[in-house]
């Protein structure tokens, strides 16, 4: 089963940059989330919904759940390290630096998340999975998956999404396009108090 959702994930990759355009990244994280909700419903298959125990159900529910893993493993580094430029004002390429900084400890609590996560999760879905069986595991897992997806419209996304976008490209693409003679080869008060702020 799991080489299924690896050669979904897989192909997901390669059909990210044509699927998805310039839509706003925190649309891609919403959307993966509504589909892992379905997935994990369909890979029960749920008992709250009374869907039927079949294995077509669960074959369907696998390649689902790659493919959305596609919409966040991928866009959330350029996301967090974009945003964080944005944010703090910093030019990348004006501090070497700085960029290696940002992008160090950006892949670092990445990876720490994706560890803990991977360490965590298991345990806890080995744990209900004992005491309520699969099919209630799911419906829980879809559960939380729901939670997440609503979390992320409300507070992340909401109605004016595609305008806040706008206005995220434009500031970002205001600090790559400033004017590099502007800095005569010094690091800006900018870049610095971007330093100060990740260190």
């Amino acid at each position: 089963m799991i080489s299924i959702i690896n050669f979904f994930y897989l192909a997901g990759c390669f059909l990210l940059p044509y699927t998805c355009g310039d839509s706003p990244r925190k649309l891609q994280f919403f959307a993966a989330f509504v589909g892992f909700s379905i997935a994990t419903l369909l890979m029960g298959p749920s008992d709250f919904l009374h869907l039927p125990n079949k294995l077509e159900l669960v074959l369907l529910g696998y390649p689902l759940l790659g493919v959305c893993q596609v919409f966040v493993f991928i866009p959330i580094i350029p996301e967090m390290i974009e945003r964080l430029q944005v944010d703090l004002n910093i030019v990348e390429g004006e501090d070497e630096a700085l960029d290696y900084r940002l992008n160090d400890q950006v892949n670092e609590a990445y990876t720490l998340i994706y560890a803990f996560a991977s360490f965590v999760s298991p345990l806890i879905g080995s744990f209900i999975y004992t005491h309520l069986g699969m099919r209630n595991t799911f419906d829980i897992a879809a559960t939380i998956n729901i939670m997440f997806a609503f979390n992320l419209y409300v507070n992340n996304c909401g109605p004016e999404v595609m305008l806040e976008n706008k206005v995220f490209v434009q500031k970002l693409n205001k600090l790559k396009n400033i004017d590099e003679s502007s800095s005569n080869g010094k690091s800006s008060t900018k870049v610095k108090d971007g330093y100060s702020a990740i260190n």
